[in-house]
């Protein structure tokens, strides 16, 4: 139904399961909320939302982060050659590892972000879904953008390697850029 509403008109989505006791409960929940509702509708006119997803594209990430940093590699050699790693020495490179993850993670957001913003997209980060997921975004851009949006994000994965993989999904009602609590 949002997918139906959205292609033909601006839909202000709501909570999942939001569920009204009657007709009447709408209509006062509607004027109640009048200036809250306008204020959102205005800020996601005529715009849909589109999902980005980039993942590391490789069989092992922690293999791949190992080969392709001297630091955490250091680490990981120190550790075979102790023999019997403690539990702290396993926390320690559990740790490098993490930070070394969202370092990159940051890093690629930001550069993604700069191409996106420049065509005038809203960029909104979500939490990655898995550890081989680099970055989660939403996207919001002008309905009639939408075909154009594809070749924007190509744009912004010019220059990475093959390591990266960049998935592209919609348009969605812009759920993520709605902010209504009733």
């Amino acid at each position: 139904v949002l997918k139906a509403l959205g292609d033909c008109t601006t839909v202000l989505p709501m909570s999942f399961g939001t569920i009204a006791a009657s007709e009447q409960s709408i209509r006062d929940t509607l004027r109640r909320n009048q200036e809250l509702f306008l204020v959102q509708l205005k800020r996601v006119a005529g715009r849909i939302e589109m999902g980005l997803r980039v993942e590391w594209d490789v069989p092992n990430v922690f293999e791949y982060f190992v080969n392709h940093n001297a630091e955490l590699r250091a680490q990981r050699d120190e550790l075979a050659q102790s023999g019997q790693p403690t539990r702290d020495d396993m926390i320690r490179i559990g740790q490098q590892f993490e930070r070394t993850l969202n370092h990159e993670r940051d890093r690629l957001f930001h550069r993604v972000e700069a191409v996106l913003l420049r065509y005038g997209a809203a960029v909104k980060r979500l939490s990655p879904r898995s550890e081989r997921e680099v970055l989660n975004l939403a996207c919001l851009i002008p309905r009639e953008q939408q075909e154009q949006f594809e070749n924007v994000v190509c744009e912004a994965a010019k220059g990475l390697d093959s390591s990266y993989l960049f998935n592209l999904s919609g348009p969605w009602a812009p759920h993520n850029f709605v902010e209504i609590t009733l």
